[in-house]
């Protein structure tokens, strides 16, 4: 092999270890949720479908405080709901 293959296959190498590299980094850096349904079962998902989710049990739970006529809580649970359409709007957005 001469210097020139040597230095050829090195920079390839190099090139591959980088790409794995960045690909590793953004492998971290994404953010994923524990969900656990009325079985106990659980299931890992994304950002979004979590808020989903969370949209949701927030919804049901609100209803049942104004079913209760327990409208302080349902309040409390509205701002919530609020704030996560905020976060799903941005996503949806980004």
């Amino acid at each position: 092999m001469t210097n020139e293959e040597i230095e050829k296959i090195a920079e390839l190498l190099f090139k591959k270890m980088i790409d794995l590299q960045h690909e590793f980094d953004n492998k971290q850096n994404e953010v994923s949720y524990h969900v656990y349904d009325e079985f106990g079962n659980s299931s890992k998902i994304d950002e979004l479908s979590f808020f989903h989710y969370e949209l949701d049990r927030l919804k049901d739970l609100e209803n049942k405080y104004i079913e209760e006529e327990k409208y302080e809580k349902a309040a409390i649970i509205k701002n919530k709901l609020d704030k996560i359409l905020i976060k799903i709007n941005k996503l949806n957005n980004d």
